[in-house]
C-alpha cells in the first residue's frame, strides 16, 4: 500500500523522522507511481528555482491606495502634508496688492532734496541759525506762499538733558493719578 501525497511530501523535503524515512525508502525501492510523484515534486522545485521572481509593485500599489482610501477617515492628513488649492485671482490680487502697497510706501518716503529744503531756509535767510524760532522759519515759509508741507527735523544729539529727579511711585498711587 503507497503512502498518501503528504508523507511523500514530508519525505521529500526532509522532514520525517529517520524510522519513518527508512519505511518510505524501502517502498521507493518497490513502487514506481511513488517514485513519479517524487520526480514531480523535483520538477516543480526546479522550476521554482529557475522562475524569475514576479514584480508586486502594481497590486502593492492597488493594495495600499485602496487601504488609505478606505481608513483615511480614521487618519486624517497632517496640516503640513494636505494640499493647498489657491485659485489664480487670489494669488494675482495679493501680488497686486503687494506691489502696490510697497510702490505707496516708496512713493511716501520724503525726497532727500526737499528735507534739505529746510536747512538751506535757516542757513541762508538768517544770520543766527541756531538762534532762529519755529514762528519765525514758519512766517517765512508762509510768506513764500508755495504751498508745500514743512518738515521739520529735530535735532539729532542723543544726550539725555536731565529736567528733574527720578521718584519712585507706587502703583497704586500712579492708578489714582491717572484716572
Amino acid at each position: 500500500m503507497c503512502p498518501e501525497k503528504s508523507i511523500l511530501s514530508a519525505y521529500f523535503d526532509g522532514e520525517l523522522d529517520d524510522r519513518f524515512a527508512s519505511v518510505v525508502e524501502a517502498h521507493l525501492q518497490e513502487c514506481d507511481s511513488c517514485t513519479e510523484v517524487l520526480a514531480d515534486f523535483e520538477n516543480v522545485r526546479s522550476a521554482l528555482h529557475e522562475a524569475a521572481m514576479p514584480s508586486f509593485a502594481a497590486s502593492k500599489r492597488l493594495t495600499w491606495g485602496f487601504l488609505r482610501s478606505k481608513f483615511s477617515s480614521l487618519y486624517p492628513q497632517p496640516v503640513w502634508k494636505r494640499r493647498l488649492v489657491i485659485p489664480a485671482p487670489a494669488v494675482a490680487a495679493v501680488l497686486f496688492l503687494i506691489v502696490g502697497l510697497g510702490a505707496g510706501l516708496l512713493l511716501s518716503f520724503p525726497n532727500r532734496a526737499e528735507s534739505n529744503v529746510f536747512d538751506m531756509v535757516t542757513h541762508s535767510h538768517f544770520e543766527n541759525p541756531q538762534v532762529v524760532s519755529f514762528e519765525q522759519i514758519i512766517e517765512y515759509l508762509d510768506a513764500r506762499g508755495n504751498g508745500k508741507v514743512l518738515v521739520f527735523t529735530l535735532p539729532q544729539d542723543t544726550r539725555l538733558r536731565l529736567h528733574s529727579e527720578p521718584a519712585l511711585i507706587k502703583a497704586a498711587d500712579y492708578r489714582r493719578s491717572r484716572d
